[in-house]
């Protein structure tokens, strides 16, 4: 099995225990629309975070900023109830219109970036189970962003390990069937001595938001545990969760060999995305290290387009690849295994355990002591699974080699890969935004100087590269051209129709232009710092 076991034995009152209650996806209770009310987003010159509030050049830049919040409410006609120079944003009360008539109207204002309704606050979402505070790796995972899109309802994990606790408070409710593939695949007598799996199972489907031990990155995704002991069994067990169509199936084992490619293959062709543990050393024999080795041979990891699965290593909380853990170019993602390279203590991965049998690992939460620290590989691989449930429960029809790229594509180093990590940490939040379809990038524009024509060139790519490579595209809508004649305030100059738009300079004046695209999501391009370009007739 891929682990290293940590040494702690908590009490609850060290837990950090947070009490919120959690409230389902789009809740009634928070996010509402305020019918009279706006927010409008002015692009200011950003005051300085890191200056004292008291400095000059913090006051300069604040006094100036609310300058020109001052000039585009006044110009615009706007009733303002609050304004926040140092973001450059104004509430303003709609006098008569909807929010959609005060975009139209302010469409040809170059200083206003973006017109929304103002919403009553809804609290993020913070599950309410006593160790989620201990539990420091699901922000880190961007999880509580995506929790609030979905829950991981309707989306299975197969998880295949030698044995788990299926009456476990964290696990019971969501436990879909079981399979004892030990000696054939018969049974359902899942239970071990060992709490290895019981462990994985946790962090990838453990009941979320239930007042009780621990959070999952799946939420609320379902589990179907398959007990094995043997790489024949473990073939086995690929292909009932594949018949059964389970969403992902980890195996947070090693150890086999290519004797298990072939049902690999056909657990990948029934749908199912196949996320495998790496190895707990840094370059591995591949030979052995099966079914990883498959999943993502050897030299393919940096291949965009290789996408049989996800072979997954470990993070510590630095964000760097642990010292222990797999590194060579069979590696696709990374997830967290332990919080320090150190071995020991409270430096590993805090989820669900058995009830029987020593172990120094263990960790007591609200008085239950079915819980452990544990450092590995195999705690990663889980987080990865999860997230998978996450993305299939927005999009069911999302294909298994369609939902490894977009993991790999969301991950922390945004389309490149090195550093031990593969294509870098994942992120829970934008993998399921990428999943769920939703073009969240703005398009980019910008303006060239012609003969008598200022061109425009535009795209529907983000501008600043925003982790997505493959990312849902809207088109663009529109372009907007403005104009500033002698270091004036810009103006709308028109709309670009083509791919250019007729200018005509005149004599003595000096002209500087900057474009911005709106595409068909709404995503609308921020104004530059300075000019795209610049024009003048001397004579």
């Amino acid at each position: 099995m891929r682990l290293r076991v940590g040494v702690i034995a908590i009490a609850a009152a060290a837990l950090a225990v947070l009490v919120s209650q959690p409230q389902p996806a789009g809740a009634a209770e928070g996010g509402s629309t305020v019918a009279d009310r706006a927010v409008v987003e002015v692009a200011t010159e950003p005051v300085p975070a890191g200056a004292a509030t008291g400095s000059r050049r913090w006051r300069q830049v604040r006094a100036q900023a609310g300058d020109v919040l001052s000039r585009v409410a006044d110009r615009n006609g706007l009733e303002v109830s609050s304004r926040i120079p140092e973001t450059g944003q104004l509430a303003v009360t709609l006098a008569g219109e909807t929010v959609a008539e005060l975009r139209s109207r302010l469409s040809g204002d170059p200083r206003v970036t973006a017109v929304r309704a103002d919403r009553a606050i809804q609290p993020r979402l913070v599950p309410n189970d006593p160790g989620y505070g201990t539990q420091w790796f699901w922000p880190r995972l961007n999880a509580p962003a995506a929790w609030d899109i979905t829950r991981g309802a309707g989306a299975e994990v197969a998880v295949l390990d030698i044995g788990f606790e299926v009456g476990h408070p964290d696990l019971a409710g969501r436990i879909a069937g079981a399979l004892d593939c030990v000696g054939g695949c018969s049974g359902t007598g899942v239970g071990s001595s060992n709490g290895h799996g019981t462990h994985v199972a946790g962090l990838a489907c453990a009941t979320a938001g239930n007042g009780y031990g621990v959070a999952s990155a799946g939420f609320g995704c379902s589990l179907f545990p398959i007990r094995i002991d043997l790489c024949s069994e473990a073939a086995q067990a690929v292909v009932f969760a594949g018949n059964r169509g389970s969403d992902a199936i980890n195996m947070s084992f090693g150890g086999c060999d290519a004797s298990m490619n072939n049902e690999l293959q056909y657990a990948l062709g029934r749908g199912s995305v196949l996320v495998a543990a790496g190895d707990n050393s840094p370059n591995p024999n591949p030979s052995t290290n099966y079914p990883a080795q498959w999943i993502q041979p050897l030299g393919t990891g940096p291949q965009a387009g290789f996408n049989r699965g996800l072979v997954v290593t470990a993070a510590m909380q630095s964000g760097a690849k642990t010292s222990w853990a797999q590194g060579d170019t069979a590696i696709s993602v990374a997830a967290f295994g332990g919080t320090t390279n150190a071995i020991g203590g409270a430096q590993g991965i805090l989820s669900t355990w058995i009830s029987s049998g020593f172990c120094s690992c263990r960790a007591t939460i609200a008085g239950d002591s079915r819980f452990a620290y544990l450092q590995g590989t195999s705690m990663a691989a889980p987080q990865v699974a999860g997230i998978v449930a996450l993305m299939r429960s927005v999009n069911q029809s999302l294909a298994a080699p369609d939902a490894v790229a977009l993991v790999k594509e969301t991950a922390s180093q945004c389309g490149a890969y090195g550093n031990g990590l593969g294509w870098g940490i994942v992120d829970a939040h934008r993998a399921v935004l990428a999943a769920f379809q939703r073009d969240i990038d703005p398009p980019v524009s910008k303006a060239k100087r012609g003969r008598g024509k200022i061109r425009v060139k535009r795209s529907d790519e983000a501008s600043d590269r925003r982790c997505i490579d493959d990312a849902p595209a809207s088109g663009v809508e529109k372009v907007l051209l403005f104009v500033s004649v002698n270091g004036g305030d810009y103006r709308k100059f028109g709309r670009v129709k083509g791919k250019s738009e007729r200018f005509r300079p005149k004599a003595g004046k000096r002209y500087r232009f900057y474009s911005i695209a709106i595409d068909k999501a709404g995503n609308r391009e921020a104004p530059p710092l300075k000019a795209d370009t610049k024009v003048r007739k001397r004579r």
